[in-house]
This record gives structure tokens, C-alpha cells and sequence, in this order.
């Protein structure tokens, strides 16, 4: 977990950095045990070192050590990541199970629907999220921006970038007959 060792916000010379920092490791190995997915472990861990971070002023050493003081923390990051992860995981099975649309041609939309939802099935979720609420269900970028809690440039960038991504996993879809 490298990415622990690098802070850009001028923590290096904190003392409560300096004593949180070596805790990065046990931190790391409580994650895993919490159930965190590999995958997201080194996002998990800086989001719980900043939290760390932000609450020092509240540390006290005579309830608790360092480690204790920063396991509190994972144990809320983690419970905010499961809720996170089962999110992602339900808008998943319900893209899955959308129904199909009516048409002149069932065979023709079935395998559009099957190309559309294999190109989306690999995109990000953050793009999948931004590109379903634009161009599929026609939301304007501030509707899922107020709704996600995210800066409208920032949708509007994500989108831009969705729509690229999107293109050339349905060129990929084609030419690879995944669906």
C-alpha cells in the first residue's frame, strides 16, 4: 500500500500523521478481514487514513491507542463501502432484468439490447451511472448531479468521457461477439 506513504496535503510533518502512518499496514490486513474486496482495499485504506486525519483533534491517547483510534474509523468506512458495493451490485441485476422494448423487429432489439448492455457492462460505474441517466432515461447533467452529490462540470466531463468509452466498448462488443 505504497500510496499510504505519499501525502500531498502537507501532512508529513503532522506529529498525529507521523503516528498514524505506521499504522497503514495493520490498518491494511484489518480491511481484509472486514471483507474488503482487493480490488478495493488501497481506496478503503486512504479513505480511512483521511478520515483519520480530519478527526485528530478529537484523539485522545488516554482512551484509546493510535490503531484503536483509526480501527473506528474503518470499521464506519468499511460499513459506507458494503452499502456503496450493494448499490452497484443491485443497479447491476436491474440493468440485467430490464424488460425488453416493444418493436416491429424482437430479434433485431434483442441482440441491440444484448450489444447495449455488453458494452455497458464494461464501462466504470461513475460512466455507466452518467451515461444511463443522460442518454438513456434523458435526465439533464444537474438531475444526477444534485441526486449523486457531484459538481455538474464534473458530470459533464464524465459524460464526455462515457460517451468515448461507451463507443469503444460497443466497437469491441462487435467486432468480439461478446454479449
Amino acid at each position: 500500500m505504497g500510496g499510504a506513504d505519499k501525502t500531498a496535503s502537507g501532512w508529513d510533518d503532522d506529529p498525529f500523521w507521523l503516528a498514524v502512518k505506521p499504522e497503514a499496514g495493520r490498518l491494511t490486513n484489518q480491511l481484509r478481514q472486514l471483507g474488503v474486496h482487493p480490488n478495493d482495499l488501497e481506496d478503503v485504506l486512504h479513505e480511512t487514513l483521511i478520515r483519520v486525519m480530519q478527526a485528530k483533534d478529537r484523539y485522545d491517547p488516554r482512551r484509546a491507542t493510535v490503531g484503536a483510534f483509526a480501527f473506528g474509523f474503518a470499521i464506519r468506512v468499511v460499513a459506507n463501502h458494503r452499502r456503496l458495493v450493494a448499490r452497484r451490485q443491485r443497479f447491476q441485476s436491474e440493468l440485467a432484468a430490464a424488460p425488453l422494448p416493444k418493436g416491429s423487429d424482437p430479434a433485431r432489439q434483442l441482440e441491440d439490447i444484448q450489444r447495449v448492455r455488453a458494452a455497458l457492462g464494461k464501462l466504470s460505474y461513475n460512466h455507466r451511472v452518467v451515461l444511463i441517466g443522460a442518454d438513456i432515461e434523458g435526465m439533464t447533467v444537474p438531475e444526477p448531479s444534485e441526486a449523486l452529490g457531484v459538481n455538474e462540470n464534473t458530470l459533464y466531463t464524465r459524460l464526455r468521457e462515457a460517451r468515448v468509452a461507451f463507443a469503444n466498448a460497443l466497437r469491441a462488443v462487435d467486432r468480439g461477439g461478446d454479449r
